[in-house]
């Protein structure tokens, strides 16, 4: 397979995308639907609905829906989350969720501030919300959004005028929340409106005003919570004039994006989807752990799906007629494709299945000497007449 990978002439190929939009017709009411928020493992979606076709369902209450898994529709909502009141609720469907809430501070002027609510299991009811001091001041806090782990946030500060993303952490649920920090790659001269971190929070979706729209989506990759954000790229059809596109949210294996617009749909705001094509990965590389990476292209089902891992992407492999595998061919790659190591790089050559998705294992042995270790994956589709398509790469590294 290492040799396909070098040698293999097929047809042109394509790095990764979203596409879509589609509507998710399944949730959507005349009445207005927005500030989706889903949960890592894709299988509850929380948002505001002006729908009230059910007895005891209030009018622009936060409700949710689950389904049995990415292939499948949403039931109808079955249950109300109570109300956290708030601009762009951000509801986590665990334990933890996020608000930012207009305070009258100092006296005669109002502020928005970010609470923090908890419960002690997904099903409990929510507590009171908190303010979380630390984040107190003279500016407007919202459009908050979380790692799963409610180690990190990222959220839109207003100083003075235009909103830009801000990101603090913290060691544990127990610990105060680090000064917040500017991130400088993320902001733009336009305004950041809202932003959707990944749960592993190494990838955003961020909302931008254009020309045209007041609201258009860039996305943009880390390779560890610590290194900087690659410079955001827009996310073709989210730019159409006139709709906006807007609170967007994204699942734990990086495969899906939900988010708000008013492009024609059944009335108002309505939730839309779109879905990755290419290479994806879920939960970070951890010393010790396993991590799974994720490819998908519908138009590829039944055909080899060849993982790969190598110390870097830059130059890459050309392949004539397709395009450049982002991977370099060093001992890493060598290693990974080879088949000698199976206890560590599991169904990294696989049949994409039905649906035109493959799943492979990186199980990291628990070596410290690993920990920081950058490395860059990535994957090829091959048919009959060698490889069809390949994916874009993606950037990682090692975390203790």
């Amino acid at each position: 397979m290492t040799m396909l990978l070098i040698l293999a002439l097929a047809l042109p190929g394509q790095v990764g995308y979203w596409d879509g939009p589609v509507n998710v017709g399944e949730l959507n009411t005349p009445s207005g639907d927005h500030s989706p928020n889903l949960s890592p493992d894709g299988l509850h979606l929380t948002w505001s609905s002006g729908r009230g076709d059910l007895p005891g369902y209030p009018m622009g209450a936060v409700v949710e829906a689950t389904r049995l898994s990415r292939h499948h529709l949403f039931g109808p909502p079955t249950a109300v989350v109570n109300p956290l009141p708030g601009d762009g609720i951000i509801v986590q469907t665990g334990t933890l969720a996020y608000s930012a809430l207009y305070l009258q501070s100092p006296p005669g002027t109002w502020s928005l501030t970010i609470f923090e609510f908890r419960r002690p299991t997904p099903a409990a009811p929510w507590g009171s919300g908190v303010r979380v001091p630390e984040f107190i001041g003279p500016y407007q806090d919202q459009n908050v959004s979380g790692t799963a782990d409610g180690l990190r946030l990222i959220f839109s500060r207003t100083i003075p005028f235009n909103p830009e993303i801000f990101e603090s952490e913290r060691p544990d649920l127990q610990s105060p929340w680090s000064p917040p920090i500017l991130q400088g790659r993320l902001n733009s001269p336009v305004s950041e409106n809202q932003v959707g971190l990944s749960p592993d929070g190494l990838m955003i979706v961020i909302t931008r005003p254009s020309q045209n729209t007041s609201g258009v989506l860039f996305h943009s990759r880390r390779r560890s919570r610590s290194d900087p954000w690659s410079p955001p790229a827009l996310i073709a059809g989210s730019n159409l004039p006139p709709t906006y596109s807007s609170q967007p949210t994204l699942s734990g294996d990086g495969l899906e994006l939900f988010f708000h617009s008013n492009r024609l749909g059944r009335g108002g705001d309505d939730l839309w989807r779109c879905r990755w094509v290419g290479l994806s990965h879920e939960n970070p590389p951890r010393v010790g752990r396993a991590f799974l990476l994720h490819a998908r292209h519908p138009q590829y089902a039944g055909r080899t799906c060849q993982f790969g891992m190598a110390l870097s992407s830059t130059p890459g492999i050309p392949i004539p007629g397709v395009g450049t595998v982002p991977l370099n061919p060093d001992a890493l790659l060598l290693l990974s494709t080879s088949g000698q190591a199976p206890q560590v790089f599991q169904r990294f050559q696989s049949v994409l299945d039905s649906n035109g998705e493959a799943t492979a294992t990186i199980d990291l042995p628990p070596d410290p000497a690993l920990a920081g270790l950058a490395f860059s994956t990535g994957a090829v589709f091959v048919g009959p007449g060698g490889i069809e398509f390949i994916t874009n790469g993606v950037d990682l590294r090692i975390i203790p």
